[in-house]
């Protein structure tokens, strides 16, 4: 369902999806096996514009089950959830500013659990004519976090760092 009216729009979906031969780690090093998987959810949009103001939010929340053992699928969090606020300034210019949220996460068997993190985005662009120039931070805070574990004991691995991207746009 996606409602659209004027300055605001509104997109839901559901999703119901029934994997099988998903290939995974199996029990002796280096073999695979193949399982099946059950995922399950919905994720609400949102989007608004006041005068110079956009705004932009989302929300997911999903179930991922291994279907041999029940446990939840590694590495994929329930919720997951955004939000962005972009303001026009003249000139051309405009800043924005959001945060995003992942929720904890799984390694396999259901062990360990990774703590949820929230990271922070911002961001500045000059448009003048075809080009358009923008300046990404993302994780602002230079936030050091887990952001996934094969399984108690064994390896885990960390979310990205700060980064800043400075990109150029020529629209024909």
């Amino acid at each position: 369902m996606n409602q659209h009216s004027g300055n605001t729009s509104v997109a839901v979906a559901a999703f119901d999806i029934k994997q099988t031969n998903r290939v995974v780690a199996g029990a002796t090093p280096g073999g695979v096996e193949q399982l099946g998987a059950v995922i399950e959810g919905w994720e609400i949009e949102a989007k608004h514009r006041i005068k110079s103001l956009e705004l932009h939010g989302n929300y997911t929340r999903m179930s991922a089950i291994n279907d041999a053992n029940k446990t939840r699928l590694s590495s994929v969090a329930e919720e997951a959830a955004s939000l962005w606020a972009q303001y026009y300034l003249a000139g051309g210019w405009r800043v924005g500013l959001g945060g995003r949220y992942i929720g904890d996460v799984t390694g396999a068997n259901g062990n360990p659990v990774v703590p949820s993190v929230t990271l922070f985005d911002a961001m500045v662009g000059y448009t003048t004519g075809p080009w358009s120039y923008r300046l990404n931070i993302q994780n602002l805070e230079d936030e050091e976090y887990v952001s996934w574990c094969r399984g108690v004991g064994q390896d885990c691995g960390y979310g990205a760092r700060r980064n800043v991207l400075l990109t150029a746009n020529y629209k024909f």
